[in-house]
């Protein structure tokens, strides 16, 4: 049938869809520690996370057969789109500091 949506869509957008819920639960549980958000802050969480688990999806094709038969894709993204947004302002301060006349 050619109206049907191929396999590889709906495995995208399966992973866009649990890489946007991680990051509701990581903008969510940070709110409720006492951060004060913003549109912009919560929009550009939202937008890391969703990016770290796409590439997380992508790069879980290249992984091991080790790695795979013990971390499923749906763990792995979800930790990826998680922790993205965190990592992404890490590495950010870092490459900031490095920098000559960059911020600390």
């Amino acid at each position: 049938m050619p109206d049907r949506i191929p396999p590889d869509l709906w495995s995208l957008l399966t992973m866009l869809f649990l890489s946007a819920v991680s990051g509701v639960v990581s903008v969510t549980q940070r709110i409720a520690s006492g951060r004060a958000a913003s549109f912009v802050w919560i929009f550009s969480e939202l937008l890391a996370a969703v990016l770290a688990g796409y590439l997380a999806s992508e790069f879980y094709l290249f992984t091991p057969e080790t790695f795979q038969a013990y971390i499923p894709i749906t763990v792995f993204v979800s930790t990826c789109a998680y922790s993205g947004g965190r990592f992404m302002q890490v590495a950010e301060r870092t490459l900031y500091s490095k920098l000559p006349g960059g911020r600390d």
